[in-house]
């Protein structure tokens, strides 16, 4: 009966995350053609497109495509139980928060989400060190709480 809780809880954290992070996208505005068209409107995504996203070359975009990559990579560790494989993306996300790109908005409120961010990264780390999927699939889900919020705030200000 445990191990039903314990994969019950894993799942709906896992679907939680997943849900959430569709909306962490860029906040410097989207990736593909799929997003925004030639006329500059946001299209919605479709799962086809979604896929399609291109590597952006460097700056911000390509700082939070890496994320993205890396997020996505903790992800497929959390699915699979790869322990090592999420203390290795674990730490290139703390890599990436000490970039000169990653800090884009200087004031208190950005501070306060990157700082959250970087503490769910740090946890993760520890959990892939421990093989704790019931404490990685929570971090990982603060993780992505944290970069929708940031991404929020961000295109709330820039408005």
């Amino acid at each position: 009966m445990r191990h039903l809780n314990r994969f019950s809880f894993t799942a709906t954290l896992v679907a939680i995350a997943l849900g959430a992070a569709a909306g962490c996208a860029t906040s410097d505005g989207p990736a593909t053609e799929s997003y925004a068209h030639h006329d500059g409107a946001a299209r919605p995504a479709t799962a086809a497109t979604t896929t399609q996203l291109r590597k952006p070359e460097g700056g911000v975009r390509g700082v939070m495509y890496q994320k993205l990559e890396h997020a996505n990579g903790v992800l497929r560790g959390l699915a699979t139980e790869d322990f090592p494989s999420i203390r290795a993306h674990a730490v290139e996300l703390s890599k990436l928060t000490q970039q000169g790109q990653w800090a884009t908005i200087n004031n208190p409120d950005y501070q306060r989400y990157s700082e959250e961010f970087e503490r769910a990264v740090q946890s993760l780390g520890a959990d892939g060190e421990t093989a704790d999927v019931d404490g990685a699939t929570l971090h990982y889900f603060q993780m992505t709480l944290a970069c929708v919020n940031c991404h929020r705030y961000i295109r709330k200000i820039r408005q």
